[in-house]
């Protein structure tokens, strides 16, 4: 948790604001942690440990609001000047994070770091031995983050969480035609990632990428594969936002207990989601997560709400959903770990579901992802490489294709849901999906 002496700096702040004339004084800190070790050519290209505080300050006085940020609780008298002038409170106070010597004495990833550094160096290897002409990136990443809000009714409320992260990007060569593939998985802190299968699966991906076709034009039947899946569905996520739909930009408003997907299909918030990333205990306003079916046997089941976006919805109270995008960043509409599955539990093999298509394509890449969809109307227009489904089976590689469609219609027809979750990495919200056979989809070839 958040450690005693920043605790202590905090409420040295908060008397000081207090005997200013301030009142409804809240804090957010976060003290994050972690490191990012890479490996090139059999040897570490980069390792860094870091480790940083993260604080806003917001205070109410003379019925007007004033607000702060910084990296330090060092100099709690500066804070409070910073506040009382209205100009500054808008700037940032940023400090560069602090980088530290890796070698260091004294510094608690020491050993893990020795152990991850050897298991990237197998799996750079593995992957050039399966076919892989280049590992351009074999990477380690592990944050850990405590969080500690002091609201205005003073109360305390704190959190954590934490993740490991190992992403391999590969390059194959043959005959002229060069292809690339990126997979990445999440392990718990201190155990290994299996670098060896996630360096097969990504030389593989990548081999299988070679010698790509244009296809075209026309409407296919189309499996989207995990990742892709996973991507998709967090662009789309803000559709059940309730500020979102407030807003008039989902077309969900009012849908609330309605049909509005397969009911194969359950989509479930879960801050203990098992291998998830966001392992919250409360939102950044203090409220209490708890999992929740956001979709369930294609009914829309709950809206997501902060504070201020219940409040604007007759009758409704916050879900735990008020979070910060950055710690200088207002409340908005935020989520822990969102998973969809097939709501009996019986999701079918990637095998099962191209035999059911016959003839189609399972994407596996997607480009421009944010700026192809359209939250309002759900349109949707991706550029995207994947594999050709021949007689049930994978045939030959195609890319640089467009596929487009509608994303509520897609929820509606989806025809079936896979047993293989991927997760989103993380620079993404935290989503997971398997791969889903979709229906048909436009695709704009040659």
């Amino acid at each position: 948790m958040i450690s005693m002496e920043n605790k202590q700096r905090a409420e040295e702040l908060r008397r000081l604001l207090e005997w200013e004339g301030f009142c409804r004084i809240q804090f957010y800190l976060q003290e994050q942690y972690g490191y990012e070790v890479n490996v090139f050519s059999q040897e570490t290209d980069r390792k860094s440990i870091s480790q940083e505080l993260r604080v806003f300050v917001e205070a109410w006085k003379n019925k007007q609001r004033y607000y702060t940020y910084a990296n330090s609780l060092e100099s709690p008298k500066e804070i409070v000047g910073r506040l009382k002038a209205p100009e500054q409170s808008e700037k940032s106070q940023d400090q560069e994070e602090k980088q530290i010597d890796p070698c260091m004495k004294g510094s608690p990833y020491l050993e893990e770091i020795q152990c991850v550094e050897g298991s990237l160096k197998r799996a750079e290897h593995t992957a050039l031995e399966n076919g892989a002409d280049v590992v351009n990136e074999c990477a380690c990443y592990h944050q850990r983050t405590e969080t500690a809000i002091y609201r205005s009714d003073q109360q305390w409320f704190e959190d954590r969480g934490e993740y490991r992260y190992m992403g391999i990007s590969a390059i194959a060569r043959e005959d002229g035609d060069v292809a690339t593939a990126y997979c990445g998985a999440y392990g718990k802190p201190g155990e290994d990632f299996s670098p060896e299968a996630l360096a097969k699966k990504v030389a593989g991906e990548a081999k299988a990428r070679l010698h790509s076709i244009v296809l075209s034009s026309g409407t296919y039947k189309v499996i989207l594969k995990n990742e892709v899946m996973a991507e998709i569905l967090e662009a789309y996520l803000p559709i059940f936002y309730g500020d979102v739909m407030q807003d008039g930009m989902s077309r969900l408003k009012g849908q609330e207990k309605k049909k509005i997907a397969s009911e194969r299909i359950d989509l479930v918030e879960d801050p203990k989601l098992d291998g998830g990333r966001e392992t919250r205990i409360i939102d950044d306003e203090g409220t209490v997560v708890q999992k929740k079916y956001i979709i369930r046997e294609g009914i829309f089941e709950t809206a997501l709400y902060h504070n201020a976006s219940a409040k604007e919805a007759d009758g409704k109270q916050s879900t735990g959903n008020g979070f910060k995008s950055d710690f200088r960043s207002e409340i908005g509409t935020g989520v822990t770990n969102v998973e969809m599955r097939r709501s009996d539990g019986q999701g079918k093999s990637l095998e099962e579901m191209m035999r059911s298509v016959a003839e189609g394509i399972l994407v596996t890449g997607i480009d421009g992802t944010f700026a192809g969809v359209d939250t309002r109307t759900g349109r949707f227009s991706l550029i995207s490489k994947g594999i050709v489904i021949r007689h049930g089976k994978k045939a030959e590689a195609f890319s640089q294709v467009t596929i487009s469609g509608n994303f509520y219609d897609m929820l509606e027809q989806i025809l079936e849901i896979g047993n293989d979750p991927e997760d989103t990495p993380p620079a993404a919200l935290s989503v997971r999906a398997p791969s889903v056979y979709v229906g048909n989809l436009t695709v704009s070839g040659k």
